[in-house]
C-alpha cells in the first residue's frame, strides 16, 4: 500500500508470509452449498409463506453474477439465467424452468437491509485477514491503519432531464479500510454536498484508535475533525481552494517560520511540513498539529505543477507523507475495480436502497478478489483472470475459513509445501 511501511498492509503481509514459507494456496471446485451458507444469516424481509425462492439462493445467484461481471441490470440478470439454465441447475440454485424474474430481483434490491448484508459478510473477511496476520506474527490492532472516505457517483442511476421524472445520479459515500482492503461502509446520499453530514455520521460510529482518516477538500470541516478526534482517530484533510483565510494562514506560517519547516521530497512530490505547537489557536480545527503544502510533479514536464495544502492532527512527518501519498487508494483500488470488473457505473437503478444493496454486493465481491489475490501471491491482473474463470472455486475455497472453528483446519488443507530452512 505504501513504500515507507508506515501503515500495515494485510495483503502484502499475507503474500510475504506465503512466499517466505514456500506455500501455495490450492483453489478447487467445492459445493455451492458453502456459498449459500454465508448468506443464510441475512435477514429475509419478505412475508413468510408467500415466497417461492429461498433468500440465500437468490443472494447466491446475485453474488455469482456479480463475480463474473454479469449483473448489469435486473432484466439482464433474469435473461442471463434463462439463457444458462443448465449451469444454474447444476449449481442447485434453480429447479426446472423456474427462473427468477427481473421483478423478483428488483423487489429484493428494494427491500433488502444492505447493512445486515454488509455486517453478515464483510466482518467475515475481516476475521480471515486478522487470523492470517496472527499466523504471520503481526498484531493488527496495534498497527497504524489508513481509512479513506470519498463519494462515488453511480453514473447510470438517474433519469435524464428530458424524461417525465428527471432524477440526478445517486452518490454513494464509501469508507475504505486501506489496510484490510475492505470497504467498511457504503451509504447513499442525495447530493454531493450531503457527503459532509454523512461522513460525520458514519465516522462517529467507528472506533478510530490507531487510525488516520483522509478525505478530499469537501470534508475540511471543523465538525468533521471533531468527530474524528472524538472517535480516537487522527486526520489529514485537503484544504479547499475557497477557504481563502485558511490558505493564506498556511502560506503565511510556512513563510514566516521557514526555519521550522521540514522539506522532504518523496515519490515525485515536494513536501513542506510545519509542525504546530499544542498551544496553536490560529484555526478552529480540533487538535490541529501541522500545516502541509505539497508540489506534485507527477503530471509531467509539459503540465503545470499541482500545489495542494493540507491540515493534519499529526506532527509525525513520515505519517503525514504516507497518508498523502496513499490518499488515492480508494479511487485507484475499489472504485476502479468495481467499475472495470463489476461494471458499477452501468447499473441502471434509480431506487436509493437498490443502489446501496448493489454497492454492498460489489464491496463483497471486491473483498473476495483482494483476498484471493493475496493467497495466490500473484499479480492483481492474474488473480482477476483466475477469478473470472472460476468464481465458485475461489470463493468457496475461502468461505470455510470464515468460521473460527474451521480456520486452522481449512488453512492447513490448502497450504502445500514446506517451510524453508
Amino acid at each position: 500500500m505504501n513504500k515507507n511501511d508506515v501503515f500495515i498492509d494485510v495483503f502484502d503481509t499475507i503474500s510475504m508470509y506465503m512466499e517466505a514459507n514456500n506455500y501455495e494456496f490450492k483453489f478447487s471446485k467445492k459445493n455451492i452449498s458453502m456459498f449459500i451458507h454465508i448468506f443464510k444469516k441475512v435477514k429475509d424481509p419478505r412475508v413468510k409463506g408467500r415466497t417461492t425462492y429461498k433468500l440465500e439462493n437468490i443472494l447466491t445467484i446475485i453474488m455469482y453474477l456479480v463475480l463474473i461481471g454479469r449483473f448489469r441490470s435486473f432484466n439482464y440478470a433474469a435473461a442471463y439465467i434463462d439463457e444458462n439454465k443448465e449451469e444454474f441447475k447444476k449449481l442447485g440454485l434453480i429447479e426446472g424452468n423456474n427462473v427468477p424474474s427481473h421483478d423478483l430481483f428488483r423487489y429484493i434490491f428494494m427491500i433488502l437491509d444492505a447493512n445486515n448484508l454488509r455486517d453478515s459478510i464483510i466482518n467475515k473477511f475481516k476475521f480471515i485477514t486478522k487470523q492470517m496476520l496472527i499466523k504471520a506474527g503481526v498484531d493488527y490492532d496495534s498497527k497504524l491503519k489508513l481509512y479513506l472516505g470519498d463519494g462515488k457517483e453511480f453514473n447510470a442511476s438517474g433519469r435524464s432531464k428530458e424524461s417525465k421524472n428527471p432524477l440526478p445520479n445517486r452518490n454513494v459515500f464509501n469508507i475504505y479500510d486501506a489496510s484490510l482492503g475492505i470497504v467498511r461502509s457504503s451509504t447513499v446520499v442525495d447530493a454531493k454536498t450531503n457527503e459532509i453530514p454523512e461522513a460525520q455520521r458514519m465516522f462517529n460510529k467507528f472506533n478510530l484508535k490507531n487510525c488516520v482518516v483522509t478525505m478530499d477538500a469537501l470534508h475540511c470541516q471543523k465538525d468533521t475533525t471533531e468527530v474524528i478526534i472524538h472517535s480516537k482517530g487522527d486526520y489529514v484533510l485537503t484544504v479547499k481552494d475557497n477557504q481563502k483565510l485558511l490558505v493564506e494562514e498556511i502560506d503565511k506560517r510556512l513563510e514566516r517560520d521557514k526555519d521550522k519547516v521540514i522539506n522532504v521530497s518523496f515519490n515525485n512530490i515536494d513536501y513542506s511540513i510545519l509542525p504546530l505547537p499544542t498551544t496553536y489557536s490560529g484555526a478552529e480545527f480540533e487538535k490541529l498539529r501541522a500545516f502541509i503544502r505539497i508540489t506534485s510533479h507527477k503530471r509531467g514536464k509539459r503540465s503545470k505543477d499541482n500545489v495542494l495544502r493540507f491540515i493534519s492532527s499529526i506532527d509525525d512527518v513520515n505519517i503525514n507523507i504516507a497518508t498523502i501519498d496513499n490518499r488515492w487508494q480508494l479511487e485507484n483500488n475499489p472504485h476502479r475495480t468495481k467499475d472495470e470488473m463489476f461494471y458499477e457505473d452501468q447499473y441502471r437503478f434509480t431506487n436509493k436502497n437498490a443502489v446501496k444493496v448493489m454497492a454492498t454486493f460489489n464491496n463483497i465481491a471486491y473483498s473476495f478478489f483482494r483476498l484471493a489475490s493475496a493467497f495466490m501471491n500473484t499479480t492483481s491482473q492474474r488473480a482477476k483472470i483466475r477469478f473470472e474463470k472460476d468464481p465458485v472455486g475461489i470463493a468457496t475455497s475461502l468461505i470455510p475459513m470464515m468460521e473460527t472453528k474451521n480456520f486452522e483446519k481449512e488453512l492447513e488443507s490448502h497450504l502445500k509445501g514446506r517451510k524453508k530452512n
